[in-house]
């Protein structure tokens, strides 16, 4: 049993990463800051703010308890009576976009877009055959630079061995981090 309980947080460490994306792309943290610093919302009045109008607020609550078990969020019941309300903790107001220099939700849904991940599903190709993952993936070496307004978010991986700057389009849901398009040869 202690083995499980060490190989399954590794088995299911993704889920963690896709959460996240799910409540950056849903932009809760924005949601919950807009009513006012340290205020809180019950998963209806977050759902009324969601861009759909069928929001399934069970599974929206799903999501905020599982960003509440990781720290991510806060959680209160203010009597038995109530429902539960959601706030930010320091963490979460790392990813409130608006009016925030230190935001970090593009790091976030670049770090989860399926071309950044689509690589590691070939690294038992590097190790086998010596195959550099990336290009496995598609077709040439490429390191990733990308620029921000404020920051530059490099790739440092050993496996990438030439430079090109990424188009915004080659990223479904990370265009913020994207400033410029420029191949080096």
């Amino acid at each position: 049993m202690a083995n499980r309980a060490v190989l399954y947080p590794l088995i299911l460490g993704f889920e963690s990463s896709f959460v996240l994306r799910t409540a950056v792309l849903l932009e809760l943290p924005d949601i919950i800051a807009r009513a006012g610093p340290d205020e809180t919302l019950t998963v209806k009045q977050i759902a009324a703010q969601l861009k759909s109008d069928s929001v399934n607020e069970s599974r929206l609550q799903r999501v905020l308890t599982a960003l509440v078990n990781w720290k991510l969020f806060r959680c209160t019941k203010p009597d038995l009576m109530s429902e539960m309300q959601y706030g930010l903790t320091p963490i979460s107001k790392l990813l409130v976009t608006e009016n925030n220099p230190y935001n970090q939700a593009p790091v976030v849904l670049l770090h989860t877009d399926p071309a950044i991940l689509a690589p590691w599903q070939q690294l038992h190709r590097h190790v086998l055959y010596g195959e550099n993952a990336v290009q496995s993936t598609y077709g040439k070496v490429v390191q990733l630079c990308l620029l921000s307004a404020n920051h530059t978010f490099s790739s440092p991986c050993p496996a990438f061995s030439a430079r090109m700057y990424f188009s915004c389009k080659q990223f479904s849901t990370a265009p913020a981090v994207c400033h410029f398009l420029k191949k080096l040869t």
